[in-house]
């Protein structure tokens, strides 16, 4: 697990280092609902209840990170924490990280503008 300020203090080092935001995949696993309510940038949206459905695009998205970071958010930070243990154990990749506390702390460590619901 990573907090909301290490995830956003690394995603500003990659970006500065790289100019890319594409040094890491931020995938987020809520529904498409919750998804349009607000989302973080650089977000990939596939909900945990599509991972089967949608496994070969997910495989495809970590295979295109080439041992970069997955970051995992959700709401609060709980389904996250089964998304990565997805893609540990289905997809057999170990550099998957889950976001703690979600976006809920992300508006509350992070920044305070980010709408909550």
């Amino acid at each position: 697990r990573v907090s909301c300020k290490e995830y956003h203090q690394q995603s500003q080092r990659v970006n500065r280092e790289s100019g890319s935001a594409k040094r890491h995949l931020l995938l987020d696993v809520r529904d498409e609902v919750q998804f349009a309510i607000c989302q973080l940038p650089e977000a990939v949206n596939i909900p945990i209840d599509q991972f089967e459905t949608r496994r070969d695009e997910l495989e495809r998205l970590i295979r295109e990170m080439d041992g970069a970071p997955v970051y995992a958010v959700c709401r609060r930070g709980n389904v996250s924490q089964m998304a990565v243990q997805f893609i540990r154990e289905k997809l057999g990749y170990e550099q998957c990280f889950d976001i703690a506390g979600g976006l809920i702390a992300w508006q509350r460590e992070v920044d305070a503008e980010f709408p909550a619901y």
